[in-house]
């Protein structure tokens, strides 16, 4: 007999936070598909980008009992939803973890983050004179992300290039080392803005949000049919860590599993 599937969104990687996978919902009899641990798409837009991490999950639609989103993923968990109740006809239900809207601003502010670990301030000075606050404008991302997200890779390029070519190696090294480090802040980059271009679809479901008690979204969650949002004392806004989310998102299964 086959397993009840989860399909989870939970961008890879190190952080501060535990992941998903850290609760081990494998253990309870799921069939758990990281759909964000295979490779990442090059999609700019949440629709798209969560077509093809759901084609390359391997899920089955009829099994899947639950999508789970963590942060701005969450948006991609939605679209994930959507599309697969537009397949069967129903729709599982939608978890998501300490997630809220992703504006422009917060975009930015990741991409100056992720400039300033990479090449301190002076990657930050390049990505400012490039952009002229013009790149991460909502309109920008919308319209034309590609346009955005290429401007991105090429001060990387350019930052990485210069830095590693102190080290003595060869162009094709350096170049090597370079696309390394371009492909995994370009990927945390582009989630972003593909999560910032969602459409926030209605799926005719309902959403647990699981958040710590001072996350700033607690709110309706766009395009769904009704919200229930459970609280838990989170240290330093890590719900994965709690037990209390991994019994509040089984609990949540059973019940409306036996629902449908």
């Amino acid at each position: 007999m086959k397993k009840p599937q989860l399909l989870v969104f939970d961008y890879p990687g190190r952080r501060d936070t535990k992941h998903v996978s850290d609760m081990r919902l494998e253990d309870d009899g799921f069939d758990v598909r990281y759909a964000m641990k295979s490779e990442l798409p090059d999609e700019l837009y949440a629709e798209s980008y969560a077509r093809v991490l759901v084609r390359n999950s391997g899920v089955e639609p009829s099994l899947v009992v639950g999508v789970i989103g963590y942060c701005m993923a969450g948006h991609l968990a939605q679209e994930a939803a959507a599309q697969l109740t537009a397949e069967r006809g129903t729709a599982p239900t939608l978890i998501l973890l300490d997630s809220g809207p992703c504006p422009a601003e917060a975009v930015e502010e990741e991409c100056r983050t992720a400039f300033a670990a990479f090449g301190g301030d002076e990657a930050v000075a390049a990505l400012d004179a490039a952009s002229c606050g013009l790149l991460f404008s909502a309109e920008a991302l919308r319209n034309d992300p590609f346009r955005t997200i290429e401007e991105v890779r090429n001060i990387l390029r350019s930052f990485a290039m210069e830095t590693m070519a102190d080290d003595g190696a060869s162009i094709e090294e350096v170049q090597d080392s370079a696309e390394l480090f371009i492909k995994h802040y370009v990927g945390w980059i582009t989630h972003l803005i593909a999560a910032h271009n969602n459409a926030a679809p209605r799926w005719n479901g309902d959403v647990l949000h699981i958040v710590s008690r001072d996350h700033p979204f607690q709110g309706d969650w766009p395009g769904a049919a009704a919200t229930k949002s459970v609280v838990v004392d989170s240290v330093g806004n890590d719900p994965s860590s709690e037990a209390a989310t991994r019994d509040s998102i089984l609990s949540h299964i059973r019940q409306t599993s036996l629902a449908r």
